[in-house]
């Protein structure tokens, strides 16, 4: 809905000074970008009038531009309506292209950094700086599952053989943080097989340190299936066995200082206010790549949780690429429209010795560029949108595939014998190049490479 001036007639005003006052609304509207909101101009019956501007006319438009002014202000301060209003796909890859990849020394860098170099040393984690909005509650989670997973070895990898079976010292005491934090909370993990690994990851860690007990109502069966994890307790004496088929209360949740963990599997982090939407019910395959996406309806879950920890990895290569040889058919790349985006790969032509890997590292960048960012933007709105989860979010990074343990030494780089991992590594890489400015500006709170 666009601005809406609503006239109000009075009686001092003449034609002129209430023409102007209401170009000067429509103009005040635009600046403030007012979508859903209404303003309010004051016309005269003089306008009908052939009659001369009366003396003191003049400061009445100014007085109620100025009640204009600050009205629109106060209501978008209270609305909130300052966060980006993205509704369209050609927006996102416009806004990107003029705001986000202008630079083209990121770009270069991460063609550079995945063509020539293996990734044997990935970059350190730390709490981002975008995190003006995120609640203190967020904070302190990222803060704490930050030292839990670098003392776990669970933030660079998604190797089970690089788990640490024996953390160090610091371990309990770390965990026991993590605990006291989640204290009387509930955390849900969204997003695809990577975040529930890595929520699986965490209660296997919890679990050596007696601060998980898994119950066998509870047990995930898989992504799809995963009910809930009450964490952090030493021993719930008090609840009989009946009880473990449905979640803890929060006064429950109080009483043991205990947490609720929840898992829910969405691909692509789809998001709808209709739990019969049929992507939630009905197998669904992306036309595109010809792989299946599976959702489930997680806004409810999100809108009581404590806090939404949020992924989505990189799209998929196409499953016509796996054409049982050794390279896969990757001649999709050379039908790709390149309108709008092209010119950012311009100064990174022959960057390596191999057409064939620029081939898929430009492919991977424009995935990036016109799929995973526009459906994300279109999440992202949806969830500051809601004022019972904006604060709430908190987003974890994807991993490399083929990264071996930090401590074993260095892999093979990458070449064209493996052009999946390839396409999957650079966007990853491109995503974090991406998303630092992306979060700044939702004020989303997130564990990114410095």
């Amino acid at each position: 809905m666009k601005c809406i001036i609503i006239c109000i007639t009075i009686p001092s005003m003449a034609r002129k000074p209430s023409s102007i006052l209401l170009s000067l609304t429509t103009l005040v509207c635009n600046i403030f970008r007012l979508q859903d909101s209404a303003a309010i101009c004051f016309l005269s019956p003089v306008m009908l009038k052939p009659r001369g501007i009366y003396k003191h006319s003049l400061s009445i438009p100014i007085i109620s531009l100025l009640f204009i002014s600050l009205a629109c202000a106060l209501y978008h301060l209270i609305s909130g309506s300052w966060r980006p209003k993205l509704h369209s796909e050609s927006w996102s890859i416009t806004h990107v292209n003029d705001s986000l990849l202008t630079n083209t020394l990121n770009v270069n860098a991460a063609i550079k950094h995945v063509i020539s170099q293996p990734f044997a040393h990935p970059p350190s984690f730390a709490l981002s700086s975008t995190t003006a909005r995120g609640s203190k509650f967020a904070l302190q989670v990222v803060e704490h599952l930050r030292f839990f997973f670098q003392d776990h070895g669970i933030l660079h990898t998604n190797d089970d053989s690089c788990r640490s079976s024996h953390p160090s010292p610091s371990s309990s005491v770390l965990a026991n943080k993590l605990c006291s934090t989640l204290g009387g909370k509930s955390i849900i993990f969204v997003g695809s097989e990577t975040t529930y690994r890595l929520h699986s990851h965490i209660l296997q860690a919890l679990e050596r340190h007696g601060l998980y007990q898994p119950l066998e109502n509870t047990t995930c069966l898989g992504p799809e299936y995963c009910t809930f994890h009450h964490i952090c307790h030493q021993s719930l004496p008090s609840i009989k066995k009946p009880r473990y088929i449905t979640p803890p209360t929060l006064l429950e949740l109080s009483e043991t200082n205990s947490s609720l963990v929840r898992f829910a599997l969405s691909s692509t982090l789809y998001l709808s206010p209709n739990a019969m939407d049929k992507r939630y019910n009905v197998p669904f395959i992306d036309p595109r790549t010809g792989v299946r996406e599976r959702e489930s309806w997680w806004l409810a879950k999100a809108r009581r949780a404590d806090s939404v920890v949020l992924n989505r990895g990189p799209v998929p290569a196409p499953a016509r690429t796996y054409d049982q040889t050794e390279k896969g058919n990757w001649t999709w790349v050379g039908d790709l429209n390149w309108d709008g985006i092209h010119e950012l790969l311009r100064p990174t032509r022959s960057m390596s010795s191999n057409p064939f890997l620029d081939q898929i590292v430009g492919a991977a960048l424009h995935t990036t560029i016109t799929e995973f960012i526009p459906t994300l933007l279109a999440t992202l709105h949806f969830l500051i949108d809601d004022a019972s989860i904006r604060d709430k979010l908190v987003w974890h990074h994807s991993w490399y595939e083929g990264l071996e343990c930090p401590s074993s030494g260095l892999p093979s780089p990458f070449n064209d014998s493996n052009p999946w991992g390839l396409y999957h590594n650079t966007q990853v890489y491109l995503h974090y190049q991406l998303l630092t400015p992306l979060f700044r500006r939702f004020g989303v709170v997130s564990i990114l490479p410095n």
